[in-house]
């Protein structure tokens, strides 16, 4: 049976109205304000004027709002080195932005080990934190004196599940709409659009989860927000109707429905959006073939 979604959670649509109403106000706002009140001090901001993304999914949305507007640099380590760290050049990077914005849900480990002005650093997932899924295993370490202490690390690719990415993409916009708030307007209205691509994608995958009840689908812990959007199981890979894998994942069969699962993993010049459709559409034909 599929999981049924919290009522308490604000409706998306409504959500979305709320950010473009203080947009409009942001606008309203800086409209009256004096030339030395609308800019932040020199040391509260990022001088070269771009904003830096610490992960694929958050530099996607931003970039798709901004177009035109500022530059967006994604700066995150090498994706095909667990082990990787920034590089110098890098941390000077982030530093100077004018908005860091994270992903988080504990898929920038690395980011605690480099110092950065916190008035511009901001994690863009913690608005729907309560909906994080967990990964299966327990992660045990110790806190100084206080002993050990064992906990579940969440599942970090919340950007597989549109309803998510939307959320989001919400947050993103307010963000962007305060730090440039002559393109206000502009950034709603792509909040707009962004919104309805990804609103049509939930509701291919709700059509599947409908229609296919039950589907037994192979994948790793970091499919879980999207076989819960789908209402699927996971199941070994003998016995499942499907197989996800990784977009990067060399080692996955060939008839593997690949997704963009790497979340530092560069998307210059792609898509994402794209990428979820193309994957979508693939399962929609599989299950298709099934029945």
């Amino acid at each position: 049976m599929r999981p049924t979604r919290s009522s308490t959670h604000t409706q998306p649509s409504t959500r979305l109205a709320v950010v473009l109403c203080g947009i409009s106000l942001l606008l309203a706002a800086s409209c009256g304000e004096s030339a030395d009140t609308q800019a932040p001090a020199a040391d509260e901001r990022g001088p070269l004027g771009y904003v830096a993304a610490t992960a694929a999914p958050p530099g996607w949305i931003a970039r798709r709002l901004l177009e035109g507007t500022a530059e967006v640099r994604i700066v995150a380590p090498d994706p095909d080195d667990p082990g990787a760290m920034l590089s110098a050049e890098q941390v000077r990077s982030l530093q100077r932005a004018e908005l860091i914005l994270t992903h988080g849900a504990h898929l920038e480990t690395w980011i605690a080990g480099i110092s950065l002005p916190r008035s511009r650093l901001h994690e863009t997932t913690v608005g729907f934190a309560d909906r994080f899924l967990q990964r299966p295993e327990v992660v045990t370490h110790s806190h100084g004196v206080g002993g050990t202490h064992s906990h579940r690390l969440p599942v970090s690719q919340t950007w597989l599940d549109p309803e998510l990415l939307s959320l989001q993409a919400e947050a993103i916009a307010e963000l962007l709409a305060q730090a440039y708030p002559d393109s206000a307007a502009q950034i709603g209205r792509r909040a707009i659009e962004l919104r309805a691509g990804l609103d049509a994608i939930g509701a291919r995958l709700d059509t599947i989860a409908s229609r296919s009840p039950g589907l037994r689908v192979a994948a790793g812990p970091e499919f879980r927000y999207l076989l819960a959007r789908m209402g699927a199981l996971p199941a070994p890979a003998p016995d499942a109707d499907l197989v996800f894998a990784s977009q990067r994942d060399p080692a996955a069969s060939a008839d593997a429905i690949r997704w963009p699962v790497s979340g530092h993993a560069p998307l210059d010049g792609v898509d994402l959006l794209e990428r979820i459709e193309a994957a979508v559409a693939q399962v929609e034909l599989a299950v298709a073939r099934l029945d």
